[in-house]
């Protein structure tokens, strides 16, 4: 699939990475609003759920772009595996 092929540094500000961004938040909204209050839909929430995943990526922006000398949205993820760490001995 081409689009686990793509930085999602640049992903991200694709017209199809803004609808994936959306369909997440929508989901994430839909999800939380049936979980507390049992209902299909509470503006409260739902403009909740903007805000923070707003707040979120400009953080994580920031953040990725301070930490990693100018590259944003870039997350270095240490792969290990049971050469590294042997859970059988824990």
């Amino acid at each position: 699939m081409n689009l686990l092929n793509v930085s999602f540094g640049i992903f991200a500000f694709t017209p199809m990475g803004w609808a994936f961004m959306a369909f997440v938040i929508l989901c994430e909204a839909l999800l939380l609003t049936r979980y507390l209050t049992r209902k299909n839909f509470n503006k409260k929430l739902y403009k909740t759920v903007l805000l923070s995943n707003t707040v979120s990526g400009i953080t994580g922006i920031i953040t990725t772009l301070q930490l990693n000398g100018g590259w944003w949205l870039v997350v270095w993820f240490p792969w290990v595996c049971s050469h590294e760490v042997d859970v059988r001995i824990l």
